[in-house]
């Protein structure tokens, strides 16, 4: 629900001049569809989104990480089996490549979520499927229409996952995962 309340207030702005509250939101969507069905729209393309994702996401980064690893000749583990912790140049260009890997996998996907979170009231259900907004923006845009804004999200990954995968190694060292 988090993902369809931020994308209706990101439209909502953008149509009204006001920016809507979170309440305000929820609200709004209960109001008009009900519970399960005001708060979950999206849900499914959501989920088609986020599982093959957050594979890509690990699978990229451990790839691109032992890759360089091999690459710059640093060893998993010193002669007394314990773990060498990767270098920080290492965990932020992994990191780097696995945020934008994520999403070039999955951006077609979200571009169809979001358009389907953010439909206008009361557009009929049978335009709301997955496959009639997939449909729609393939007959209006084609292919490149699964792409918008893929250009700065691509430019957003770059510093947010080399970050998150830093914190995360150091983390694990500090909480002894590598010990």
């Amino acid at each position: 629900p988090m993902e369809l309340i931020k994308c209706r207030q990101q439209v909502t702005q953008g149509r009204t001049g006001h920016i809507p509250g979170m309440g305000d939101t929820v609200r709004a969507l209960v109001s008009e569809a009900g519970l399960v069905r005001g708060l979950f729209r999206g849900f499914g393309a959501t989920v088609l989104r986020d599982v093959p994702s957050f594979a890509a996401y690990f699978w990229a980064y451990e790839v691109t990480k032992d890759a360089l690893r091999a690459y710059a000749g640093i060893p998993c583990v010193d002669k007394r089996g314990k773990v060498v912790v990767a270098p920080v140049w290492v965990l932020l260009t992994a990191g780097s490549v696995a945020g934008v890997a994520t999403w070039v996998s999955c951006y077609p996907i979200d571009v169809v979520k979001t358009a389907q979170q953010t439909l206008p009231e009361g557009t009929p259900a049978s335009e709301r499927t997955i496959a009639a907004v997939t449909r729609r923006i393939w007959r209006s845009e084609g292919a490149i229409g699964f792409t918008r804004g893929i250009v700065p999200t691509v430019v957003r990954a770059v510093p947010s996952n080399a970050v998150t995968f830093l914190v995360y190694e150091w983390c694990l060292q500090v909480m002894g995962h590598h010990d």
